[in-house]
């Protein structure tokens, strides 16, 4: 899963699906996003679609930056001996 940060407190969650298409899985505080929209990555930036639209949804921002969110699963327990 990787997460999509628009600006700060404004993130979309993101699971991959094919090639440069990801599915939303989660989304805080970016309008016009919903969850089960489809995101294209491309030199644009990156494109929200939605089906049965005609167009793309909304367009991110090229700022827009990818980090990988796997980081919030991992759990601090210590190992028992």
């Amino acid at each position: 899963m990787k997460r999509l940060t628009v600006a700060q407190n404004m993130y979309v969650d993101v699971e991959h699906v094919v090639d440069n298409t990801y599915q939303v899985m989660n989304v805080h505080r970016v309008v016009g996003v919903n969850v089960g929209d489809l995101v294209y990555s491309t030199t644009r930036g990156w494109i929200v679609t939605r089906v049965g639209q005609a167009g793309p949804v909304t367009v991110l921002p090229s700022r827009t930056k990818e980090s990988d969110s796997n980081w919030k699963y991992i759990t601090n327990e210590r190992e028992e001996e």
